[in-house]
């Protein structure tokens, strides 16, 4: 082939329009334009121009079931969409992941309007071209005159709108994440549905991952309450203590029970929540407003 593999592994694999039938063990090979499964003489090739989804943790029904952790590609061939996947071990799929979104989305041209909003308030930045790159713990923006880095782990929410930008609605999104302290949100916009599909579901898949260990997490109503409280109150010169319907002494304990489990830190003007608090304060909100 033309280019050096980015990752190759041994897998189980099944998919629509393989030479073979049923699962078949075989290399899965990424490089730089398309992601093979190679066995032998016999080879399906899938150009990475073709892939409109990656899905992991499940494998379709019309599938058996393969060992390890599931992983599914959707793209298109010959005018139809199909679907291939594979099993591996935990630590490879892990590894694979952001190998295929960094080099399906790297050098993207996008719209970015950042921030669009800081602190709930809008801020009149106006949308600007950069390239998107996908780094490991990152989603990064190039534009002309600087760059815009969102930390995944700052990332406390994101949703899917329609943007008009010039006098036509492209697919956005607006991601919600936390900038040197303050709730911040950055419009993503983009010609390609595609694109911004594939986006989604890495952000997804790791905003998932944060969520399934916080739900480890055991918190009680009185908890709960004091997040809500911290969050509602910030910037507002307000003590938490003064809202919270209880005695002094249950709110320093409080307190100092959501901060051992990193949901809050001192802050210059008292409380404030780290991101994981608001992960959690997000999460329950967007819950009650359903």
């Amino acid at each position: 082939m033309s280019s050096e593999p980015l990752a190759k592994f041994s897998a189980a694999v099944v998919a629509e329009r393989a030479a073979w039938s049923g699962p078949k063990r075989t290399a899965v090979v990424l490089r730089q334009s398309e992601l093979a499964f190679e066995a032998g003489d016999q080879r399906l090739s899938i150009p990475l121009q073709s892939v409109f989804d990656v899905k992991v943790g499940s494998v379709p029904p019309m599938f058996e079931s393969l060992p390890g952790v599931g992983v599914t590609v959707a793209y298109e061939t010959d005018g139809d969409r199909v679907v291939a996947a594979f099993g591996a071990e935990e630590s490879v799929v892990r590894k694979f992941f952001p190998a295929i979104f960094k080099t399906i989305l790297n050098d993207t041209l996008v719209k970015i309007k950042h921030p669009a909003t800081r602190g709930g308030r809008v801020t009149g930045a106006a949308f600007e071209s950069a390239l998107l790159s996908v780094a490991s713990k990152a989603v990064v923006f190039d534009a002309d005159a600087r760059q815009v880095r969102i930390g995944i782990d700052a990332v406390i929410g994101f949703s899917r709108t329609q943007q008009s930008i010039q006098g036509a609605d492209r697919p956005a999104m607006i991601v919600r994440h936390v900038e040197q302290g303050a709730a911040v949100t950055t419009r993503v916009a983009t010609e390609s549905p595609r694109t911004l599909s594939l986006l989604g579901r890495y952000l997804r898949r790791q905003y998932d991952e944060r969520l399934a260990s916080l739900r480890q997490l055991s918190l009680a109503d009185a908890e709960v309450k004091t997040l809500i409280t911290i969050y509602s109150t910030r910037g507002t010169g307000v003590a938490p203590g003064d809202v919270l319907d209880f005695p002094a002494k249950q709110v320093r304990a409080l307190l100092g029970s959501l901060q051992k489990k990193s949901l809050i830190r001192r802050g210059e003007s008292g409380p404030e929540l780290t991101i994981t608090g608001q992960v959690v304060v997000t999460q329950y909100l967007d819950r009650i407003n359903e």
